[in-house]
């Protein structure tokens, strides 16, 4: 995810996949995300592009959670945005 095009297809891709009804697809998919090659900007734009559809989901709370701790394992200080996409 290098630049504003990789962050649309993120955005556009769930909008298309809530748009479906797949929410279970899309907690699968929070599930399986390997955390530690997320970087801070990555786990944003997919917390971001999921934040209004976050009570429809009941794995993302879980995926922030894990988000959160593999930021504070590296020592990475979280961004306020980030925070704010509990």
């Amino acid at each position: 995810m290098q630049n504003d095009n990789d962050f649309n297809s993120i955005y556009l891709a769930f909008e298309q996949l809530f748009k479906n009804g797949h929410h279970s697809l899309v907690d699968q998919m929070f599930s399986r995300f390997d955390i530690p090659s997320l970087t801070q900007t990555a786990m944003i734009a997919l917390l971001d592009a999921t934040i209004f559809q976050k009570n429809n989901l009941k794995k993302r709370q879980e995926f922030y959670d894990k988000c959160k701790i593999e930021l504070d394992s590296r020592k990475e200080k979280r961004t306020r945005r980030f925070d704010r996409l509990a």
